[in-house]
Formats: structure tokens, C-alpha cells, sequence
């Protein structure tokens, strides 16, 4: 089994409301890439785990498996930007907001400097809801408008409907 067939498997078990199902797939899938050592793919379904932990209300759970994940991982990882990123929500998530706030604007910078626009979009968008919360909204604009352009830059390299979609988004804001 591939980490991309059981991330999809997974998530359509998710998406079905098959929560059990996709935490057996997960278990399934780390033991067989621990079996092979590989610490990539394992770190990555630790994480995927972690996402429906997180779906399902356990934010404690979730942010103990990002964590683990991302010290799996490593700070080269192509991923850890984005479970970073996962950290920081769930720190807000429990209420540690100025932990969360510092995690995602680290992950920023980290996403920024690796041109990774998906977690750049993610933070953002966070970030965006963290000045909200504070009641700084010309702020939150600032942030959720870098949001939105680094999900249309994003969109550039997707399908002409998916790009539409984004381009349709960014219009509204």
C-alpha cells in the first residue's frame, strides 16, 4: 500500500463518516512503513491520523500526533511546514493562543521562504482569525488577504475549473 492510496482510502472513509475505518487504514499503513523503516511515510500518516482525530474533537490527541509527526519528520521534510501549521491550530483550538499564534507565524515564515503556498494559505488564514479574535480587524484583512493570493497563485498551477473557483474566491474578498 502507497501513503497516496492510503491517504485517498482514508479519506473517503472520512468523508463518508467512517471515522473507525480510517483510523484502522492509518494503523494499518504506519505499521507496514515502520515495518520498512520508512520515516517519511510513517510521520505522514501519523499526521493524516491526527487530521481525524482532529475532526472528531479530540484536540489534545491531534496536536500530541502532529507533534509526533513533525519530530518524525524532520525540519526538511516537505511536510513539516504544513504540520506546523496543524500544531499551531490545534494549540488554538485548546485555547493556547499565544503558543498557537507563535507557531503559525514561524510556519509563515518557514512556507514563505520554501514557496509552499498551501501552508502559507493555511497560517494566513489562521493568523487572520487570531486578529479577529483580538479584535484587530485591519489585521485579520491584511492576513486573510495574503491568504487568498497565495491560494490563487496556488490555483495557477491547477485545472482551468479549479482556478476559476479560486479566482471566483478571491474576488469576493
Amino acid at each position: 500500500m502507497s501513503t497516496t492510496c492510503s491517504a485517498m482510502t482514508a479519506s473517503l472513509h472520512v468523508s463518508a463518516g467512517a471515522l473507525d475505518a480510517a483510523h484502522a487504514i492509518l494503523a494499518e499503513a504506519r505499521k507496514l512503513f515502520e515495518s520498512r523503516n520508512e520515516r517519511l511515510s510513517t510521520a505522514y500518516v501519523i499526521y493524516l491520523d491526527a487530521t481525524v482525530l482532529d475532526r472528531e474533537g479530540h484536540p489534545e490527541e491531534a496536536l500530541a500526533r502532529y507533534q509526533e509527526a513533525a519530530a518524525m519528520a524532520g525540519p526538511a521534510s516537505p511536510v513539516s511546514t504544513e504540520m506546523g501549521v496543524r500544531i499551531g491550530w490545534s494549540l488554538g483550538r485548546l485555547g493556547r493562543h499565544d503558543e498557537s499564534r507563535a507557531r503559525l507565524e514561524t510556519s509563515l515564515d518557514l512556507a514563505v521562504a520554501a514557496g509552499e503556498l498551501r501552508a502559507v494559505a493555511d497560517a494566513s488564514a489562521l493568523l487572520a482569525a487570531d486578529h479577529v479574535r483580538r479584535g484587530e480587524d485591519e489585521e485579520a484583512c491584511t492576513r486573510l488577504s495574503e491568504s487568498l493570493d497565495a491560494l490563487a497563485e496556488l490555483a495557477r498551477g491547477l485545472s482551468p475549473v479549479t482556478r476559476a473557483r479560486a479566482v471566483s474566491v478571491r474576488a469576493f474578498a
